[in-house]
């Protein structure tokens, strides 16, 4: 069995990601720890608010538009109108709010 240099070349990374991640993980401080740790929050909540937001976004647009994408409900048009205001309002507040924390 050839092996080719591409292989070569990935099972190097991969030794050095197995040896030398570990050592430079021990060798950060724990302020550096827990400053990656509140990124990698942030991040997760930008992408949680923007997602969110634009759900929201859409079930409004959905309850404002549901007769003429062919759906009845029994709900009265004025609520479901207004709900759908709402909720996209809400959506673009929730949207913004991601981007700002960025």
């Amino acid at each position: 069995m050839l092996v080719s240099s591409r292989q070569i070349s990935y099972l190097y990374v991969l030794e050095f990601a197995y040896l030398a991640l570990p050592l430079l993980l021990r060798n950060m401080s724990q302020q550096d720890l827990d400053q990656m740790h509140q990124k990698s929050q942030a991040r997760v909540r930008s992408v949680y608010a923007f997602t969110m937001g634009l759900i929201l976004f859409g079930v409004g647009l959905f309850l404002i538009f549901h007769r003429r994408l062919g759906f009845e409900f029994d709900f009265d048009p004025l609520y479901s109108g207004l709900f759908g205001v709402i909720c996209i309002l809400y959506g673009v507040f929730r949207i913004w709010r991601g981007y700002k924390s960025n």
